[in-house]
């Protein structure tokens, strides 16, 4: 949530290495949620367009 607050974008990976193994991402998915995170705090969620933008800030 403090994240959030301070307008800090975060990204959500699986660290994993094997195909099958990226339902893991439902985790990561799930601890964004406890925090109230939304699909535009998130960066891999983004547009290319939108990351671009963010980027150039």
């Amino acid at each position: 949530m403090r994240a959030k607050k301070y307008g800090v974008k975060l990204a959500l990976g699986t660290d994993t290495h094997k195909l099958n193994q990226l339902r893991s991402m439902e985790l990561g998915i799930s601890a964004a949620r406890r925090g109230w995170l939304e699909k535009s705090d998130v960066v891999n969620c983004l547009s290319l367009k939108e990351v671009i933008k963010w980027l150039k800030k």
